[in-house]
């Protein structure tokens, strides 16, 4: 623990920026700022520059909280000492600073991971397990940390040790008060009605409304949506026909990155939407690379990812090597879920490439034009897809 204190004490001294809070806009015009985070796996190189540390960026949200601190997170689990321990050392002190705390998991790990949704409660976090399967029939699935209305984080990473240290993961950390409300809203909607037995009653879904952000010198618009249709806050878009939309924008190339990628829902109901779109941006003469990771590659989907092949869509197969401390279950596999259109604008979010995650579970996501952020995640997607990292799919 003191090695980790340390370890994180000098970089503070390097750079304010990662530990500290996020800096000012140095933009013209905008409402705040946005970073990218990323997880690189241990004994992996890749493009790290653009990118803030996943563990850093949660730090940053949890210790610096003065008022309000919410968490909503498919599970949680830790192997002491790590990387996350002393994110959970701080949430766990956040409620005795007289921060309200609140903390959001799914009930479908809970037997399996009790301990950190315990350890939370016993420190004064409000803690609320959900059971999505008996509103939707799916999951709690996000990945989210909201602070005081002004800051959130969303991407793929789980509450959990090896998402830190041993699995490639990417994230979007905002300074906004209005995208920081709509993460908010998310999980007041999860403490309040996630168990309701009926849909909301609106009728229309509001339009994305996007934020003007700083990325370094540049200004990006920033916008926020979440899934399933039918189960959210009257200020928050549904995700999927916004991802539909940025599919469609593409002109030149696509780059995607999935832990997996299915047309098929899991109860065996065909969903070819993500698929008709891919398929669609290639017959517009675009340039499309799917990059899935190698448990994908031996999954239940197989065949669907065959049929992209076949279709002239580049499938990559990304397999990060095994530690050298030996294996780790449930590890070394890339987790990110991103989508670049020409390098100019892009999503990160927490959904798979299947349609449960958008038509059933609770997941997240942030949309950004400009080509600052999107062209480093094209640039990191470009490195997961070539050696010695990634190979073409091999039907």
């Amino acid at each position: 623990m003191h090695l980790l204190r340390s370890r994180i004490a000098s970089l503070c001294l390097v750079s304010v920026a990662a530990c500290g809070r996020l800096e000012a806009p140095t933009a013209a015009h905008t409402e705040g700022t946005v970073a990218l985070t990323q997880s690189v796996p241990a004994g992996v190189a890749l493009p790290t520059a653009a990118y803030r540390a996943t563990d850093g960026a949660w730090l940053d949200l949890v210790t610096h909280a003065r008022a309000r601190l919410d968490l909503a997170f498919f599970y949680g689990s830790d192997r002491a000492p790590s990387r996350l321990t002393p994110i959970l050392d701080a949430v766990a002190l956040a409620p005795a600073r007289g921060v309200r705390t609140r903390a959001v998991f799914e009930k479908v790990f809970l037997a399996q991971y009790p301990e950190i949704p315990e350890r939370l409660r016993g420190a004064g976090v409000s803690v609320r397990i959900v059971d999505r399967s008996s509103t939707t029939g799916g999951i709690v699935h996000t990945k989210m940390i909201a602070a005081d209305g002004t800051r959130a984080w969303v991407g793929s990473a789980n509450l959990d040790w090896r998402s830190l240290e041993h699995i490639h993961e990417v994230g979007v950390l905002v300074q906004n008060d209005r995208l920081a409300a709509q993460v908010h809203a998310l999980v007041d909607d999860d403490f309040d009605r996630a168990d309701a037995t009926g849909p909301n009653a609106r009728t229309e879904e509001p339009p994305l409304a996007f934020a003007p952000l700083a990325f370094g010198d540049e200004t990006v618009r920033v916008a926020f949506a979440a899934s399933p249709r039918g189960y959210l806050p009257e200020s928050v878009s549904w995700d999927w026909p916004e991802l539909s939309r940025l599919i469609a924008s593409a002109k030149h190339e696509l780059r995607l990155e999935f832990l997996s990628y299915g047309a098929k829902l899991r109860n065996g109901d065909p969903w070819p939407e993500l698929e008709r779109a891919l398929l669609a941006a290639l017959r517009r003469g675009v340039r499309v690379e799917l990059v899935v990771s190698s448990w994908a590659e031996r999954g239940k989907h197989r065949e669907d990812l065959v049929r992209l092949h076949h279709a002239g869509i580049r499938v990559q197969v990304a397999t990060i090597p095994e530690s050298t401390e030996g294996p780790i279950p449930f590890a070394r596999v890339v987790h990110g879920k991103v989508i670049v259109a020409d390098g100019a604008r892009c999503w990160v979010g927490t959904s798979n490439g299947e349609g449960d995650y958008f038509l059933k579970s609770r997941n997240a996501g942030f949309f950004l034009e400009g080509s600052g952020p999107c062209s480093e995640l094209a640039r990191t997607v470009d490195a997961l897809a070539r050696a010695p990292l990634g190979a073409p799919f091999a039907p």
